[in-house]
């Protein structure tokens, strides 16, 4: 970080602070007059990934790693880029590059997690939550994480109720840990402790969830307990999300 000349600071600086527009103007600048430096493609790279330009991340990114070895966070945005470009053979040998390395950065956990989730490399991805929540690295989230994945690979409800329930003990007002919990509990069979979680939801609190997946199973939830007012409250919210919303809770 100290060889860093001024403008890669400067740049840095901006990508920090989510101003993507102009510090990826600089850095085409400085491109411009150095083409051949690694460090400036990759951060152009990430600038690009922030700003949503897969295709053009992937092509910086591409070309940094023919110059300099890329750092693990450019490694992880690169297979983060590989999976939405539905190169996931690609984007698999990359997260499980990552993962072998013994100097990861804790903090890329979460992140090689999702990817790992989205391509279907469920272990990998459990392995991951499981690291992050060793680390103590995002609160509860890990916890959910593994929770989610274990879940996925179909192991004993039970241990997914234990962990969801820690998850909840850290962080009692995550909605979606509430209504995860509540979906497991309705599959082992315990409606009314099912309820007794999410009847404390709030009319209010559903108005912030903005992801339609999460909503509908509330709805399926209210059902399976028999509370259609609420039940009907839920799809008559879905009805107001845009299918581009991103879902924040």
């Amino acid at each position: 970080m100290n060889n860093m000349s001024k403008p890669i600071e400067n740049i840095i600086a901006l990508y920090r602070e989510r101003r993507y527009e102009l510090a990826h103007q600089y850095v085409m600048r400085n491109l411009a007059d150095a083409p051949n430096d690694g460090k400036q493609w990759e951060l152009c790279g990430l600038i690009r990934n922030a700003l949503k330009d897969r295709d053009g991340a992937i092509d910086a990114l591409e070309h940094a790693v023919v110059l300099v070895p890329l750092s693990a966070a450019g490694q992880c945005t690169l297979a983060h880029c590989y999976t939405t470009a539905g190169h996931k053979q690609l984007a698999r040998e990359m997260f499980e590059f990552l993962m072998s390395k013994t100097s990861l950065p804790t903090r890329l956990l979460p992140l090689i997690a999702v990817g790992c989730g989205r391509i279907g490399e469920l272990e990998l991805a459990l392995e991951a939550c499981r690291r992050a929540a060793d680390a103590n690295v995002d609160g509860a989230d890990p916890i959910y994480g593994m929770a989610h994945y274990m879940e996925r690979l179909d192991y004993p409800l039970e241990i997914v109720k234990s962990l969801l329930h820690k998850a909840i003990e850290l962080e009692p007002g995550r909605i979606r840990f509430r209504i995860a919990l509540a979906k497991t509990l309705c599959r082992i069979g315990s409606n009314d402790e099912a309820y007794s979680i999410i009847g404390t939801i709030r009319k209010d609190e559903i108005q912030t969830i903005h992801c339609r997946h999460r909503l509908r199973q509330l709805a399926s939830i209210y059902t399976v307990v028999e509370n259609h007012e609420m039940a009907d409250y839920c799809i008559r919210q879905l009805k107001t999300i845009s299918f581009n919303d991103n879902p924040t809770e």
